[in-house]
C-alpha cells in the first residue's frame, strides 16, 4: 500500500514536472516568435530604408529634362573607371552643331526641344554605351568592351538618325552633331581621357557633322 502511494506520488510529480517543462517550453517558444516577428519587422524596415535611399540616389543622378544620367552620374562613372585594366572603355563627347544659333533664332524653348529629341536618339541607340548629359546640349557616351570601329559605326548611326529628326515647330531645321572620341588607356587619369575626347570634339566641330578620334 505504501509502495503504491510512493509510486502514485512519483507519477504525479513527473506529470507536474512535465507540465512545468511544457509551460516553460511554450513560453520560450512564444518569446522566440515575438522576437523573430519584431526582428523581421526591423529587417524589413531596414531594407525598405535602404531601397528608398538607393532610389533617391538614382533619382539624383537622372537629368530631369531628358531622362538620361546626369553629370553627377558621369563623374561617378569616371571615378569607377580610373585605374581599371581589365576592361576596354571608349568615351565619346557629342553635342548639337550650331546650338547657340538655334537658341538665338528660335528661342530657348525650341532649343530645349532639340535637346530632348537629341537625347531620345541617344537612348534609342544605347545598347552598347551609357549616355550622360554633361551640360547644355553636350552629352557623353561611355562604351565598354567594344572595338573602336564598332563605336564609330554607332556614332555614325546616331548622326544619321538625328539628321532625320523632324521638329514640327522647326520644319526647316536640319539637326547635326559633332562627335569626339578617345580610347581609355590603362591607368590613364580620367581628366586626361576626357581632355583627349574634348580635343577630338573640337576638331570635329571645325568641320561639323563629323566624327574625330583622338
Amino acid at each position: 500500500m505504501l509502495y503504491q502511494k510512493y509510486l502514485l506520488y512519483g507519477i504525479r510529480r513527473k506529470e507536474g514536472d512535465f507540465l512545468v517543462g511544457l509551460v516553460i517550453l511554450l513560453a520560450f517558444s512564444f518569446i522566440c516568435m515575438v522576437f523573430i516577428h519584431y526582428q523581421r519587422k526591423k529587417n524589413l524596415a531596414s531594407i525598405q530604408l535602404e531601397l528608398e535611399r538607393f532610389r533617391l540616389e538614382k533619382k539624383l543622378e537622372i537629368d530631369e529634362m531628358t531622362g538620361v544620367n546626369n553629370r553627377t552620374a558621369f563623374l561617378r562613372s569616371l571615378k569607377n573607371i580610373e585605374g581599371t585594366m581589365d576592361k576596354k572603355y571608349i568615351l565619346a563627347i557629342v553635342d548639337i552643331d550650331n546650338f547657340k544659333k538655334i537658341n538665338d533664332t528660335w528661342g530657348h524653348y525650341s532649343g530645349d526641344e532639340c535637346i530632348v529629341q537629341f537625347s531620345r536618339v541617344l537612348k534609342e541607340n544605347s545598347e552598347k554605351y551609357t549616355p550622360y548629359r554633361y551640360g547644355g546640349d553636350e552629352f557623353c557616351l561611355i562604351f565598354q568592351d567594344i572595338d573602336l570601329e564598332e563605336a564609330e559605326e554607332i556614332c555614325g548611326r546616331i548622326q544619321e538618325q538625328l539628321n532625320k529628326v523632324d521638329i514640327k515647330k522647326l520644319p526647316d531645321l536640319n539637326l547635326t552633331t559633332s562627335i569626339g572620341m578617345a580610347v581609355y588607356i590603362d591607368e590613364m587619369e580620367v581628366s586626361e581621357w576626357f581632355g583627349c575626347a574634348d580635343r577630338a570634339l573640337y576638331q570635329a566641330k571645325e568641320v561639323r557633322n563629323a566624327i574625330r578620334v583622338y
